[in-house]
């Protein structure tokens, strides 16, 4: 399955991004297809080295969502995926991509809640060129209890920490 077959719900039609290598040798986008910026679920791009390359316009609301101004999109491009995901998670998602550049395809569901919100997600990760393209799909998306709800979870800085995998 190609990247473009995760966009199903916004197109027909196959898309392709379009990848080049610039003058310093940085794999970079050249064309990003307007329906994956109008997709309302996460999809996100990386290098061959994990750097995230683009995301669409709903990284940012659900960044925004849960506390996370410091993760929008102009601030987490360029950045390594894995310098955000805790040690013990580094191994299970570095064989995911993994497989998803060997085989085309990985899937995994999980849960990512945050005080306010309990959500379970779908990530399908297929090849993208040496890289990986991205999307998670919300599942199921319910307010968490009023206890949860008002907790300060800003002490734990800019790592993945309500996700659970």
């Amino acid at each position: 399955m190609s990247h473009a077959h995760i966009l199903r719900e916004a197109s027909t039609d196959p898309i392709q991004a379009k990848l080049k290598h610039d003058n310093n040798d940085e794999l970079v986008i050249t064309s990003w297809p307007i329906e994956y910026d109008r997709d309302t679920h996460v999809i996100y791009a990386v290098d061959e080295n994990f750097r995230i390359l683009r995301c669409n316009p709903a990284w940012d609301a659900f960044a925004l969502d849960n506390n996370g101004a410091h993760a929008t999109r102009v601030k987490v491009q360029g950045l390594q995926l894995f310098s955000v995901i805790p040690g013990p998670l580094f191994t299970f998602y570095s064989e995911g991509f993994g497989t998803a550049r060997r085989r085309g395809e990985w899937q995994h569901v999980f849960d990512c809640s945050s005080a306010r919100v309990i959500r379970r997600l779908q990530m399908t990760v297929t090849r993208f060129g040496n890289g990986c393209l991205t999307r998670n799909v919300i599942l199921r998306e319910t307010l968490a209890p009023p206890s949860e709800r008002d907790l300060d979870l800003a002490h734990y800085g800019t790592v993945i920490a309500m996700c659970s995998h």
